[in-house]
């Protein structure tokens, strides 16, 4: 991915390596200016709409480097629970010299889920037959992935599962949440209501991955996957 941008009549040119990252994964990249100037580059997170505006709150920054001489090389790590890409927001490269944020030059990064996190929603597509509706950040760093039923009669009332996950160096949270139409009986017309059932896992990466290339154990992850199904039927609700 590369950037180039004029500030007060310097050229500031970014290079960085590759063109998408996952949670975990390390920035790096080189930034020139011509003539030589003092560098800054910064790793902040950028609501897309204020981003476009250029209005105040746009950016928050979480690492900085900077330079006195006309080129640096520079690497920003990468959380496992990073925010990622979504419709609303992202990670931004920021470049320049500026002391304001929205005058340097900018680059929006596009940041997957962490490969375990894609895995276990295989494990929801493939093996359970949902249909992926959307993936984005959500609160308190969980990444959450919301899912469409089968076409099958058993999951008729099932409006989606969501899916909420975080992970840290030695475990992954989980949060399931099933949100269903019911019928009201206690209403004189019979109406509908919307409710909602969740469960939580907290899975061991030790334990989950597979020792020999350190992939998600998807086996494993399926029989955790039926036990939440089993103690949503228990409920009678499908």
């Amino acid at each position: 991915m590369k950037g180039m941008n004029f500030q007060n009549g310097v050229e500031f040119r970014i290079q960085v390596e590759g063109e998408t990252w996952a949670q975990g994964d390390t920035l790096r990249g080189v930034l020139v200016s011509k003539p030589e100037q003092k560098l800054r580059v910064v790793l902040a997170e950028g609501i897309d709409k204020k981003v476009k505006s250029k209005t105040e709150g746009a950016y928050r920054i979480l690492d900085e480097k900077t330079s006195d001489s006309g080129s640096i090389q520079w690497e920003f790590p990468l959380s496992r629970h990073s925010r990622i890409s979504d419709k609303t927001a992202s990670l931004y490269l920021l470049y320049g010299q500026s002391a304001d944020l929205v005058s340097l030059g900018s680059l929006r990064l596009n940041i997957e889920a962490h490969p375990h996190l894609i895995d276990l929603m295989e494990v929801i597509t493939h093996h359970f037959r949902f249909a992926s509706k959307s993936i984005s950040m959500g609160k308190h760093d969980f990444v959450e992935a919301k899912f469409s039923p089968p076409q099958a009669r058993e999951w008729a009332s099932l409006e989606f599962l969501s899916l909420q996950m975080k992970m840290s160096d030695t475990e992954i949270e989980l949060q399931f949440l099933f949100q269903r139409k019911s019928i009201d009986a206690t209403a004189g017309n019979l109406s509908a209501k919307v409710v909602k059932k969740s469960y939580s896992r907290t899975l061991a990466l030790k334990k989950l991955l597979h020792e020999f290339n350190q992939r998600v154990n998807k086996d494993q992850f399926t029989e955790v996957v039926e036990s939440v199904i089993a103690e949503y039927r228990e409920l009678s609700w499908i």
